[in-house]
C-alpha cells in the first residue's frame, strides 16, 4: 500500500518507498555490515523496482525509506500482514546513529498503534541478533520461547499491545528529545531510577565485563585507570544495559570518576536534565603584535622571553580554564628556575619530573631549563618504584612530584603541588641561558633496539624538532593548538615547544575522555584552532562524537595524527568529514624528532606515505651494512636520518648509541624507499616485516585492510611458525557489534595479495598496546 503522507521526525522522516529509491534500498540491504541477519537474497535494481510493485499493491503493507535531515535515505521499516487490528513491524535496515535509529522505530510505532490504531504487533527477529532483540525491548516487545524453522535456524518472536507500547514510547521520547513535554514529575522519575538500582546495574555490567580495575573506587579518572579505549568500552556497556544514547556533552571526568556519578548521569539522563550543547563564553583578549621577525635563539626559554618582550599580551598557555601570557609565564619560568637554584639545583643536573596536564608542568620545565638542569619527564601515574627506578638510571640529584616518594633516601625532593607557593617567595636571579650543546631533555623510550633507555637531547635537538613540526603544520602565531596528549610522551612535549618557538598558543587538556572540555577548546575563539591527536582518541571521537566532530569542517585548521600510525580507513574518515582541514600525519621518534611530516588531505592516494623531510632532518635509506642505497618501491632500505634534531646519544649507553649512531646520523629499523618526487614511504620496521616462504609482507598492509571492515573493532598481524613457508599470518581481531567473519574475509581477500591474507584469524578480548596507543608488537613475539 502506498501511504501520501508523510511522517515528519526532529532527525529522520518516514516516507513510503517509490520507485525511485530501489538503489539506495538495495544498496543498504546488501551492506554486510547491516545485513547480516536479513534473509539472504540476489537483486538487480530492476528486480527491487518490481518488488516494490508489488508490494504496494497488498493490502495492509507498509513500506518506508528513512530519510536523514540531510536528504540521505539512512534506513528502512516496515508495517505490513496487517489484518484487523493486529499486525507486523520489522525490516528495520539503517545506517544512522542512535538517535535516528530510535526515532525511526519510535514513528513507525505511532504510526501503527496511533495512526492505524492497533492493538497488538508481532514481529520475529533471528535469535542471535541480540543487539535488535535489545532494540526492540526497549519499545516494550516482550518475547515467547526461541524456536528453529526447518533450516535449523533460531528466531524469536515478539509482542506488543497499545497500552505498553504508549508507556514505552513515552520514555523513549523523553531520551531522544530534549524539548519534549515531561509528564512525569521530578520526583516520581528519580524514584523510578532510584527503584531499578542503577549503580548496582552499573557496577554489575562493569565489573563483569573489564578486568583489571577496582571499580569501587571514586577517583577512576583522576588517577588514570581509564583511558580513551576503556571509556569507550563503558560508555558502549551502560548504553546497552540501559537502551540509551549517552550524549557527548555528558561524557567529562567528573561523569565517570565512579559508579555514583556514573549512575547520577545516567539518571539526568533519563529526567531529561543532561547538559543540551557545549556553551563557549566569548572573551574580550588584550591586543597582541603578531607581525614580527624572530632571530634564532639557543634555547626554548629565549624563545618564551623574545615573545614576552615582543607580545608581552599574546597567551602562551590555555589551562584549567586560566590564560597565560607569554609576559606572565616568562616570569613564573625565571622566578621557578631562580627557586631551583636555590635549593642548590646546579647547571647540567639532572631532574625528574612527574607529568602534570596543566600549567604547573610548563612553568617547572621552563624553569629547570632556566636554571641549567635537564628534564626527565615520567608519566602521571607512574609508582614510586618506577620514579626511583629512573631517578637513579639518570643519577638525577631532584624529584619533582606531588609526594615524596616512600623509600627515596636519593633525591632531593620538590612537590610540584606547591609552585604557585614558591613562586611568590622567590626573587629572580640573573644567570646565563643554556647553550645550545648543552643537554635539555631525557625521554625514556624502548626506541629501536628494544630495551628501555634514556634518549639524551640537547636544546638544539628539542629547537630543531619544534622547528620541524611548525614547518610541516604551517604554524603562526594565530595558531591555537589543543593538546591532549600526556606531557610525559614525546610528541606532546615537542609540541608544546612548537607553539612556544613560534609564539601562539598552547591548549592543554587532561586526555580525551573528558569529550565536552574537548569541544570547548576547538571553539576557542582566540584563533585559528588545531588539534594533535592519537589514532586511539581520533577513533574514540568517531564513536561518541562523530556529527559532532564533523560540524568543525570549515573551523578546525588542521589536524595532526601522532604517537602511532594512523590506519588508512581513519584517515579516510577524516577527508570526509573534514574537507577543508590539513590533516597531518606525523612520522619521527624519540631520537630524531619530526622527521617527516604529510598532509594526507592534499596527497591523498600515496599508501604508506609519511610526506616528505623537514628541514632539519635529511632522509636517506640504506641498506644492512649501513651504506646509502639508490631506494625506491623495488630496491627498499632502512630509513636513516641526519641533521640537528637528532638526539646525543643514550645516556650512559655508549655501546648501543654506536649501534644506531653515527655522528649526527641516526639508523633505524623502519624499511621503506623515497620516490622520485621525494615523499618518503614506510613499510614496516625490519624486525616487524613477515616473511612468508620468501616474500615479506608488511602487517600495517593487513591491519589497513581488516579495519576497513567497520565490524572490526581492533586488530594486529602477527608472524607465527609454518611448516610450509617458514613464517604464516595471524590476524588477531576485536570485534565490533557488527562484526561478521565471513564479511572480514572476503573484505581481506578483496584488498590484499594471496600472501598477504592470514592464515589464521583468532576473536581476542582486546589487543596489546602501550601507554600511547601504539600496537605493542613485542607483548606478540
Amino acid at each position: 500500500m502506498i501511504y501520501q503522507k508523510i511522517i515528519e521526525g526532529k532527525y529522520v522522516d518516514l516516507k513510503y518507498a517509490d520507485l525511485e529509491d530501489a538503489e539506495a534500498i538495495l544498496k543498504l540491504r546488501n551492506d554486510p555490515n547491516l545485513s547480516k541477519y536479513l534473509t539472504k537474497f540476489d537483486s538487480s535494481v530492476e528486480q527491487q523496482k518490481e518488488w516494490l510493485r508489488q508490494q504496494q499493491k497488498q493490502e495492509g503493507d507498509y513500506y518506508f525509506v528513512i530519510w536523514s535531515k540531510d536528504n540521505r535515505v539512512i534506513g528502512t521499516i516496515r508495517a505490513y500482514h496487517i489484518v484487523g487490528d493486529e499486525g507486523e513491524t520489522g525490516s528495520l535496515v539503517m545506517s544512522g546513529n542512535l538517535y535516528e535509529k530510535y526515532e525511526a522505530k519510535l514513528l513507525c510505532e505511532e504510526f501503527v498503534f496511533e495512526t492505524l490504531r492497533l492493538a497488538k504487533t508481532r514481529n520475529r527477529v533471528m535469535y542471535e541478533n541480540k543487539n535488535i532483540i535489545n532494540f526492540a525491548e526497549s519499545f516494550g516487545v516482550y518475547w515467547d520461547e526461541p524456536y528453529a524453522d526447518e533450516n535449523g535456524i533460531w528466531w524469536m518472536e515478539g509482542h506488543n499491545d497499545y497500552e505498553n507500547s504508549k508507556k514505552h514510547r513515552e520514555k523513549i521520547k523523553k531520551i531522544i528529545y530534549s524539548n519534549a513535554s515531561i509528564n512525569q514529575s521530578s520526583a516520581t522519575r528519580s524514584s523510578e531510577m532510584s527503584s531499578e538500582h542503577t549503580s548496582d546495574r552499573i557496577f554489575r555490567i562493569l565489573s563483569k565485563s573489564i578486568s583489571g580495575i577496582d571499580f569501587r573506587e571514586t577517583n577512576l579518572m583522576k588517577n588514570h585507570k581509564i583511558d580513551s579505549l576503556i571509556l569507550l568500552n563503558i560508555i558502549q556497556l551502560i548504553s546497552n544495559e540501559f537502551s540509551i544514547l549517552i550524549p557527548f556533552e555528558e561524557i567529562t571526568d567528573s561523569n565517570f570518576q565512579s559508579i555514583q556519578s556514573m549512575s547520577l548521569m545516567m539518571q539526568r539522563i533519563i529526567d531529561n536534565k543532561h547538559i543540551s550543547s557545549v556553551h563557549t563564553e566569548e572573551k574580550n583578549y588584550l591586543p597582541t603584535n603578531d607581525d614580527y621577525v624572530l632571530e634564532a635563539q639557543d634555547s626554548l626559554i629565549q624563545y618564551v622571553k623574545e615573545h614576552a618582550r615582543i607580545n608581552p599580551n599574546k597567551i602562551a598557555i590555555f589551562s584549567d580554564q586560566k590564560e597565560y601570557t607569554y609576559a606572565t609565564l616568562y616570569q613564573y619560568a625565571l622566578k621557578y628556575g631562580s627557586f631551583l637554584t636555590e635549593c642548590g639545583l646546579r647547571r647540567g643536573e639532572r631532574v625528574v619530573v612527574k607529568a602534570m596536564q596543566s600549567i604547573h608542568y610548563v612553568i617547572i620545565y621552563l624553569g629547570i631549563h632556566y636554571a641549567g638542569g635537564v628534564v626527565s619527564t615520567v608519566e602521571y601515574s607512574s609508582n614510586d618504584d618506577k620514579i626511583l627506578e629512573i631517578a637513579a638510571d639518570i643519577e638525577a640529584r631532584y624529584i619533582i612530584t606531588d609526594h615524596n616518594p616512600a623509600n627515596n633516601n636519593s633525591c632531593c625532593f620538590i612537590n610540584s603541588a606547591t609552585v604557585f607557593e614558591d613562586l611568590k617567595n622567590t626573587e629572580i636571579k640573573n644567570q646565563p641561558f643554556p647553550q645550545r650543546e648543552d643537554s635539555a631533555d631525557i625521554l625514556f623510550t624502548t626506541g629501536t633496539t628494544g630495551a628501555s633507555k634514556g634518549v639524551e637531547l640537547s636544546h638544539m635537538a628539542v629547537i630543531a624538532g619544534a622547528e620541524n613540526i611548525a614547518y610541516g603544520c604551517e604554524m603562526s602565531r594565530s595558531t591555537v593548538l589543543v593538546v591532549p596528549n600526556p606531557l610525559s610522551h614525546s610528541n606532546a612535549i615537542k609540541n608544546m615547544a612548537a607553539c612556544l618557538i613560534t609564539g601562539c598558543s598552547f591548549y592543554l587538556l587532561d586526555g580525551i575522555t573528558d569529550l565536552k572540555a574537548f569541544f570547548e577548546a576547538l571553539d576557542c575563539t582566540y584563533g585559528k584552532v588545531a588539534t594533535v591527536l592519537p589514532p586511539a582518541a581520533i577513533r574514540t571521537i568517531f564513536r561518541l562524537a562523530m556529527d559532532k566532530f564533523k560540524s568543525y569542517s570549515g573551523q578546525l585548521d588542521y589536524l595532526m595524527a601522532a604517537t602511532a600510525p594512523l590506519p588508512e580507513p581513519d584517515r579516510e574518515t577524516l577527508r570526509e568529514i573534514l574537507p577543508h582541514t590539513r590533516l597531518y600525519n606525523h612520522y619521527g621518534c624519540s631520537e630524531s624528532s619530526s622527521i617527516c611530516i604529510y598532509d594526507f588531505n592534499q596527497y591523498s592516494d600515496l599508501k604508506n606515505c609519511v610526506g616528505k623531510a623537514m628541514p632539519h632532518s635529511r632522509v636517506f635509506f640504506v641498506d644492512e651494512a649501513k651504506n646509502e642505497l639508490n631506494s625506491s618501491a623495488t630496491n627498499i632500505g632502512l630509513l636513516a636520518v641526519e641533521g640537528d634534531a637528532t638526539m646525543k646519544g643514550y645516556l650512559k649507553a655508549p655501546e648501543l648509541t654506536a649501534e644506531i649512531k653515527r655522528d649526527q646520523i641516526i639508523y633505524t629499523k623502519d624499511m621503506g624507499y623515497i620516490d622520485e618526487n621525494g615523499f618518503v614511504f614506510i613499510l614496516g620496521r625490519n624486525d616487524d616485516i613477515i616473511n612468508v616462504g620468501g616474500l615479506k609482507v608488511s602487517p600495517l598492509d593487513v591491519e589497513a585492510a581488516a579495519l576497513s571492515d567497520q565490524g572490526c573493532a581492533d586488530c594486529i598481524c602477527i608472524g607465527v611458525n609454518d611448516e610450509i613457508t617458514g613464517q604464516a599470518l595471524r590476524l588477531l581481531v576485536v570485534p565490533g557489534q557488527t562484526f561478521d567473519l565471513k564479511n572480514l574475509q572476503k573484505v581481506l581477500a578483496d584488498q590484499l595479495e594471496g600472501y598477504k591474507i592470514p592464515k589464521q584469524i583468532e576473536i581476542v578480548d582486546q589487543i596489546e598496546r602501550t601507554y600511547n596507543g601504539k600496537l605493542n608488537r613485542k607483548a606478540y613475539r
